[in-house]
């Protein structure tokens, strides 16, 4: 999982390496990594107060989902909960996450809005602002046959250099694999 190092703070761009993925660690010891767009308060809010209990057993898929949506379930419930919420109206609808988060948990990975995560066929999936040019680098990269962790790391700086909503630093992308947790 990779994002680029720039946020917005009322018109003044920001580089950190805090605040776009975060490193949770389950009741059982397994690293879940989750990512955010949207609200920057999001994921430090998570890592104050998101427990995920357990994990699947390696290599069931319909374990994995289960659990998956069980964990969007106890994001919402968190952002929910939290003070002011991070939640968002949706006019006729029922409020949404003020955002969009990408979670991965070993091979697999998620696209989590309220109360579900939804696994990318291809296994392919990005958010934010400079999603279309990731997604376009990230199938290209993979199409020559690039290991992935490149593919993520130039998906991540084609869209700093091409989207204006994204940036980075003289540090490059922030990069993180379900072996590392903050």
């Amino acid at each position: 999982m990779g994002c680029d190092t720039a946020s917005d703070h009322n018109g003044t761009a920001l580089y950190t390496r805090l605040g776009k993925i975060g490193g949770f660690k389950t009741t059982d010891g397994e690293t879940v990594l989750i990512g955010g767009a949207g609200h920057a308060a999001i994921i430090p809010t998570l890592q104050r107060r998101l427990t995920i209990d357990g994990s699947p057993r390696e290599q069931d898929e319909i374990g994995a989902e289960g659990w998956a949506s069980a964990v969007a379930e106890a994001i919402t419930g968190v952002l929910a909960d939290a003070n002011p919420p991070l939640l968002s109206p949706a006019g006729e609808h029922a409020a949404c996450l003020d955002g969009i988060l990408l979670m991965a948990w070993r091979q697999y990975l998620w696209v989590v809005q309220t109360h579900s995560a939804i696994r990318p066929h291809d296994g392919i999936a990005a958010i934010g602002s400079g999603r279309d040019i990731a997604l376009g680098a990230m199938h290209t990269a993979l199409d020559y046959e690039a290991q992935p962790y490149d593919a993520v790391h130039s998906a991540v700086r084609w869209a700093a250099q091409f989207d204006s909503g994204c940036g980075i630093d003289d540090r490059g992308p922030m990069l993180c694999t379900t072996d590392w947790a903050e």
